[in-house]
């Protein structure tokens, strides 16, 4: 038996008391001056009617772990290639989580030939809508060759032998698996973590963001884009929550006093209603459910009519011409990359891929006006759908991406026109929807009508926003909302496992958890997520902007800086390829880059080629599972001895090992898990923003560059237009700005 105890979930709480990676003066820490300034600040925040919530670095499991990295650091037996071969302690580093569709998750429209083996019919029930149109059943014998068209492309059809491969997947059991054997850590680390979470009331932070307290504080709002996958009449405790909240920093007292959860329910709330009056309405959560749910009923009834091939119910361009291109015109925020990540996921799964077939899907989001032409230049503007989106179309860039795009819809629908003039209103009308908080004053302000026009809430933040209309439309446009409501069943599974399973067996918690570990107390600034499958390509991206933009913080929730650096660098790309190769180079022999791998045990398109040993996902799966060892065990020059490696070259050829990471294996990648994915890296995040004590929900640091950008748009509006001298700029800025404006014209 192992010196290193498993992970033991029935191990009585210390709360920072085990002293084994203690030194002996280290156990006799006196933390009675934190004490005595954390009873002042709860005292201060109990007077606010607020609560506080404890730092990581005010309590004394934070010494403990950072005396027990400091033992991983230089311990031999802590080695990972003696740790791994610890069987007790492997065992006892891993979860599991098993979700099994349920009838309220399965899309009605998939269980309408439950019990036909002979033919299928996919149609969708619409029996509660007041609008329902008769829709076209698609059938066919068991012909493997069965490709005919179908008249609607929401009616997903296919073999009788696909559709029970269909419902088996329904009653398949779907299993993420958590190896985190890997990672630097033992039973006794793994306690500490937990320790220093109940030490800071993670679960206390974790229920404030469930239940609707405004933890973003910094913007006095709520945190609740799980709400945005909750199904229809999801029994949610009640919780007071103002339909509008307030975006001024100032409304209720000086930041410095700011706490994670604000229980004053009764705070003024003076922000714009959507329709640019005041509003002091505090419903119950039911109620912004059922807004919620308003919404997701009106992307149903617009996709379904901008898809439908049946004329006399679809929705058709100004021209007459059915819809099949859609383009996300979104900031430069990077908004579009969650949505881009999932577009692409999708598109590997046979039936979200059958559903979008003669459809594309487009994003323009950089105000580089190259990136519109590469959108533009090979689309039929008779054919395209304009979304744009944006909370309150601010942004110059925003609306600079979107007065672009309708320049180009505008001049090319008018020049195609065959001598019918074609006006502005009616091209919009046929051609342009809107996502925003603001819906009345769109029409006012852009010409874009509220019929258009699909809401959001001020309380969405972009990066968390895929499930809301920002994502669920256009992907909805693409590949069918009963794909999407498969995506959205996925990530509310994960919201349920994340808000309901103990933290032991938490797999998010469990992710944030070793994240503070290699971050804060490792001190491993960078880590790598590595998908194998090339349909996850944009899932690095999409993580990095979650991570980076909520975590890269310099001061904890209630202003003061931290003793601690928080955030990490994030990187990756899908393994198998050959754009991974850089950066596995600098993970095996350079610097320690913990790794997340993430697998599958079915492929979307699977492949065995006659004569080869294995299948092609096999082959895959083989550098899935081969890698994490390899950076665990390394090579040691003894071995490149006994292989008679020649002596110039042994060194050359050392790996040191003891790199950690973590394995994720799941069943399948399909809309379900996708979704399941996106809500697991979201939460992973907040857990380590609540351990760190930092407000993960808002983003500040974003602000000074573009306040700056501004300054520089005015001066070069002036000196264009009137030549105006630069001026107000430091030397450096200066220059530049005068030899970029001396180059004439060709800057425009």
């Amino acid at each position: 038996m192992s010196s290193f105890s498993s992970h033991n979930p029935e191990r009585s709480r210390s709360y920072g008391t085990n002293t084994s990676w203690m030194t002996a003066s280290d156990s006799n820490i006196n933390h009675g001056d934190n004490d005595l300034h954390h009873r002042k600040l709860y005292q201060q925040f109990q007077q606010q009617n607020q609560r506080y919530f404890p730092k990581c670095t005010e309590v004394p499991q934070f010494d403990a772990l950072l005396n027990a990295s400091a033992e991983f650091h230089y311990e031999e037996k802590l080695h990972l290639r003696h740790l791994c071969n610890d069987t007790a302690r492997c065992s006892g580093l891993t979860a599991v989580h098993v979700s099994a569709w349920s009838a309220a998750t399965i899309p009605s429209s998939l269980l309408v030939a439950a019990e036909q083996d002979e033919e299928i019919v996919f149609q969708h029930n619409n029996n509660n809508k007041t609008n329902s149109n008769s829709s076209s059943n698609s059938s066919s014998s068991g012909n493997p060759n069965y490709e005919e068209q179908l008249e609607d492309d929401d009616d997903l059809g296919g073999a009788a032998s696909e559709h029970q491969m269909l419902l088996q997947r329904f009653g398949n059991r779907s299993k993420i698996v958590l190896d985190y054997s890997r990672q630097q850590v033992t039973g006794e680390t793994m306690e500490l973590l937990f320790d220093l979470a109940d030490a800071v009331d993670f679960t206390e932070r974790r229920e404030a963001f469930r239940t609707g307290e405004r933890i973003n504080v910094t913007e006095n709002k709520p945190v609740l884009h799980h709400l945005l996958r909750m199904p229809k009449g999801y029994d949610f405790p009640p919780v007071t929550l103002s339909r509008y909240v307030n975006s001024n920093p100032q409304s209720n007292g000086s930041l410095a006093n700011a706490a994670v959860g604000n229980n004053n329910t009764n705070a003024n709330t003076n922000a714009n209603t959507p329709g640019g009056g005041s509003s002091s309405q505090q419903p119950s959560v039911y109620d912004v459910l059922e807004e919620i749910h308003d919404v997701r009923d009106q992307i149903e009834d617009f996709s379904r009519k901008i898809r439908s091939q049946d004329h006399s119910i679809g929705l058709r361009g100004v021209t007459g011409k059915r819809i099949t291109d859609t383009v996300l015109v979104s900031s430069s925020g990077g908004m579009h990359l969650g949505i881009k990540f999932v577009h692409q996921a999708l598109s590997a799964d046979k039936r979200a891929s059958k559903a979008a077939e003669g459809r594309r899907l487009h994003f323009v989001s950089n105000v580089d006006p190259v990136d519109a032409y590469f959108t533009t230049r090979n689309l039929d503007p008779e054919r395209t759908m304009i979304v744009v989106v944006s909370k309150g179309f601010s942004s110059t860039t925003e609306l600079s991406n979107f007065r672009s795009i309708r320049h180009w819809l505008n001049n090319k629908l008018q020049s195609t026109s065959n001598g019918t003039l074609l006006k502005e209103p009616e091209i919009t009308k046929h051609h342009i929807v809107a996502v925003t908080s603001r819906c009345a004053a769109t029409e006012k302000t852009l010409g874009i009508p509220e019929s258009n026009v699909f809401r959001i809430w001020d309380w969405i933040i972009g990066r968390f926003s895929v499930c809301s209309a920002v994502g669920i439309l256009p992907l909805a446009l693409h590949y069918s909302y009963e794909i999407v409501s498969e995506f959205l069943a996925g990530a509310h599974d994960m919201d349920e496992h994340f808000f309901n399973a103990p933290l032991r067996d938490n797999i998010p918690v469990l992710l944030g958890l070793l994240g503070v570990w290699n971050s804060t107390f490792m001190g491993y600034t960078t880590r790598a997520l590595i998908p194998y499958s090339e349909a996850l390509r944009g899932m690095s991206k999409y993580v990095q902007l979650v991570d980076m933009e909520s975590n890269g913080k310099r001061v904890a929730v209630d202003g003061t800086e931290l003793l601690h650096q928080a955030g990490e660098i994030n990187l990756g790309e899908p393994g198998g390829g050959m754009t991974n190769h850089p950066f596995f180079q600098l993970m095996h022999q350079g610097r320690v880059i913990p790794a997340d791998f993430i697998g599958f045990m079915e492929s979307p398109q699977p492949r065995e080629l006659q004569g080869e040993a294995v299948s092609s996902h096999d082959e895959l799966m083989c550098n899935f599972f081969g890698q994490p060892d390899s950076l665990a065990y390394g090579k040691e020059l003894m071995d490149l001895v006994q292989e008679g490696v020649p002596d110039g070259l042994r060194e050359h050829m050392v790996f040191s090992g003891n790199r950690p990471s973590s394995s994720i294996l799941m069943t399948r990648l399909d809309p379900f898990s996708v979704g399941q994915l996106l809500a697991l890296y979201e939460h992973r995040t907040a857990v380590q923003g609540f351990l760190w004590g930092i407000n993960s929900f808002d983003q500040h640091g974003i602000q000074l560059g573009r306040t700056m950008s501004s300054r520089i748009r005015h001066q070069l509006a002036a000196s264009r237009r009137t030549g105006a001298t630069v001026q107000g700029f430091n030397q450096s800025t200066s220059s530049l700005l005068e030899v970029y404006l001396a180059h004439g014209q060709h800057g425009k």
